[in-house]
């Protein structure tokens, strides 16, 4: 069987496992109040020339970037009804769709769009997805893209989705062999060693939690969520002193990230 078959069979049996009554989440940060008018304007523009595709496209990009998801799918459907052999269009619905939380029609498009390209990035998205939700279709469509992109790039992700897969599942020992076997071959990938941290971190392993922060920021010095989770560690280890100086420059790097009250006074 091609590899085309293989990953839409794998996709479709997933979907056809998935509850019918999944509702879609409404976004937290969907700001139509105070971006109403750049809003109507991208969607005036790209109505008032119905046939610019161009138009429609840039008209879906800056209506995601507000956070106007909902109005960014419909711009998007009416993309796929001129031209539904478009797997970039199919891959965008589905990106929006997953940030609206909406689970089932996010891997619906994926499914759809690997059935146009089958590209590794695409398939390891909807791996990515099945992961999250402990679902074992994930094991059976990452062996698929290891066998058919055996390269470092693409096995790092399969590796590390893998890891994401058994800690989902409680499997802390596979989450971590699996995420040292991302390590391995990439050593800069930082959210494997976010991932570890976070299973010591659950499993009340604090001292081996702040090694795994401790590392992220040593690697990589303007990694905002790296010092945040040190911050966590030294915290919960009473190095308050160390702790707010952590917090601090988390919030420097990431102006938007919610820290303690007393990290922000520095008592």
């Amino acid at each position: 069987m091609k590899l085309t078959g293989k990953i839409t069979l794998l996709l479709l049996a997933f979907a056809c496992n998935q509850p019918t009554n999944q509702q879609p989440q409404t976004p937290n940060n969907l700001p139509v109040n105070n971006q109403s008018a750049a809003i109507m304007q991208q969607i005036k523009r790209a109505n008032q020339y119905p046939d610019s595709t161009l138009l429609r496209e840039a008209a879906v990009e800056v209506l995601d970037s507000i956070g106007a998801l909902k109005e960014a799918i419909a711009q998007v459907d009416s993309l796929i009804k001129r031209d539904s052999l478009r797997a970039g269009y199919w891959t965008k619905k589905g990106e929006l769709s997953e940030k609206i939380g909406d689970t089932t029609g996010a891997l619906r498009c994926y499914r759809f769009a690997a059935r146009i390209y089958p590209s590794p990035d695409l398939l390891l998205r909807a791996a990515n997805l099945l992961a999250e939700q402990k679902n074992d279709t994930a094991l059976l469509l990452l062996k698929s893209i290891a066998s058919e992109w055996n390269d470092a790039t693409y096995l790092s992700h399969v590796a590390f989705i893998r890891g994401v897969y058994y800690a989902r599942k409680g499997m802390a020992p596979a989450a971590h062999h699996s995420l040292d076997e991302c390590i391995g071959i990439n050593y800069n990938y930082m959210e494997a060693y976010m991932e570890k941290g976070f299973l010591y971190w659950d499993a009340g392993n604090i001292g081996a939690a702040k090694k795994i922060f401790t590392t992220v920021i040593q690697l990589k010095s303007t990694y905002a969520d790296g010092y945040y989770w040190l911050a966590n560690c030294e915290a919960r280890l009473k190095d308050t002193s160390n702790a707010v100086a952590h917090f601090q420059q988390a919030r420097r790097l990431d102006p938007a990230m919610a820290i303690p009250r007393y990290a922000i006074s520095g008592r």
